[in-house]
């Protein structure tokens, strides 16, 4: 929980990677007029998968903790292989440059990753 607002209108598609190998997360957000203004607009997204049945403890969770900047409208979360063919729990957040301030995680739903 955090002080900071969250994003607006968020959204995350399963995509085919890069060169057609593996899977990504693609998040997108509608990027506000405030937004755009200081300090907010050097906030950063943080992505985060997790699959709660994956075979490896160490690999249940996937994500970015300095991803792209609030103001940027999207970004793409890779996913390792083991979490294909499997369900994955979706969550984004937003983080202050200055790491002092972050935002209400936001769960976007369950997405399966088709193999």
């Amino acid at each position: 929980m955090g002080s900071l607002p969250g994003l607006c209108e968020v959204s995350a598609e399963l995509e085919e990677g890069i060169g057609g190998t593996g899977f990504c997360l693609r998040f997108k957000w509608t990027v506000l007029p405030e937004d755009r203004e200081w300090p907010r607009c050097n906030d950063q997204v943080m992505l985060m998968a997790y699959c709660p049945d994956a075979a490896d403890a160490n690999d249940r969770a996937c994500f970015v903790l300095a991803a792209a900047l609030r103001t940027a409208g999207e970004d793409t979360l890779a996913l390792p292989v083991a979490f294909e063919g499997r369900d994955v729990e979706v969550y984004i957040a937003v983080i202050s440059t200055d790491r002092s301030a972050v935002s209400d995680s936001q769960y976007l739903g369950r997405r399966n990753v088709l193999i």
